[in-house]
C-alpha cells in the first residue's frame, strides 16, 4: 500500500466516523418520535425502551462513503491502489 492509498483510506475512515456521529443522534430522535423500540419481554435483558434503528447510522455512513469513493475515483490520483468497481459491487449490493 502506497502513502496516497493510506491517506485516502484514512480520510474515508474519519469521514465515515463523523457521518456516523451525525446520523446516530438523528436516527435516535426519529426512533423516540415514532416509537421504534424493541419490545420488552421475558427473554430480553433490558427493562426499558431500546431503539431498534441503531445499525442504520453505521449502514448509512458506510454507504455514503462507499458511493462517494466510487464517484470520486476518476478525480483521485492514478497511482492509488483502488480495486475496480466490479470487485466491490456484489458486496455493496448484498450490504
Amino acid at each position: 500500500m502506497n502513502i496516497e492509498t493510506a491517506v485516502v483510506a484514512l480520510i474515508a475512515l474519519v469521514a465515515s466516523l463523523l457521518l456516523n456521529l451525525l446520523f446516530t443522534p438523528l436516527l435516535l430522535g426519529l426512533s423516540h418520535r415514532y416509537g421504534w423500540y424493541d419490545e420488552v419481554n421475558h427473554r430480553k435483558i433490558h427493562t426499558g425502551n431500546i431503539p431498534r434503528i441503531g445499525g442504520a447510522g453505521i449502514f448509512l455512513s458506510f454507504l455514503v462513503i462507499s458511493v462517494s469513493l466510487v464517484l470520486l475515483r476518476p478525480l483521485l490520483p492514478a497511482q492509488l491502489e483502488l480495486q475496480p468497481l466490479a470487485r466491490y459491487l456484489p458486496f455493496l449490493l448484498a450490504f
